[in-house]
């Protein structure tokens, strides 16, 4: 037989039961927006492809150039050093744009080509103005 107070604890597991699911949804929903602030995930996407594209395009003994001044801003004003904002990984093939401390975007390369990572450097044209020195070498089998 059912007691009149049985069904009062079931509304209140399963009142409490959503109320955790909320929240849960909520605070990933903060997180995943937290992530697009000053639109870190949105250059760290950009970047990680469009470096991806040049190596892909090049050849050994040649050298690239390009402009990451919003990337470097960004990773500047999250804290992030930056030495720490671009990293080549040449036996997997991977470059990692990291704009802020706890994450980062990679993506794989196609060519199998080495890549030295020459750093940011001022460029001489302007004073604000950075870009990220990539020389392309040949890969030496070992």
């Amino acid at each position: 037989m059912l007691k009149k107070g049985s069904a009062g604890d079931n509304v209140l597991n399963w009142n409490l039961t959503y109320f955790v699911f909320g929240g849960i949804l909520f605070f990933s929903g903060l997180v995943w927006v937290v992530g697009f602030q000053d639109g870190a995930a949105k250059w760290e996407d950009f970047y990680v492809k469009e470096i991806a594209r040049v190596v892909d395009s090049a050849g050994v003994a040649e050298e690239a150039y390009i402009d990451v001044t919003p990337a470097v801003a960004i990773a500047l004003k999250r804290k992030v050093p930056i030495n720490d904002i671009f990293k080549f990984d040449n036996e997997r093939n991977i470059i990692t744009v990291k704009l802020s401390p706890q994450s980062g975007t990679s993506f794989r390369y196609f060519n199998e080509i080495g890549v030295l990572n020459g750093g940011v450097e001022l460029s001489s044209g302007s004073s604000n103005t950075n870009r990220l020195h990539i020389q392309f070498v040949e890969v030496k089998d070992e």
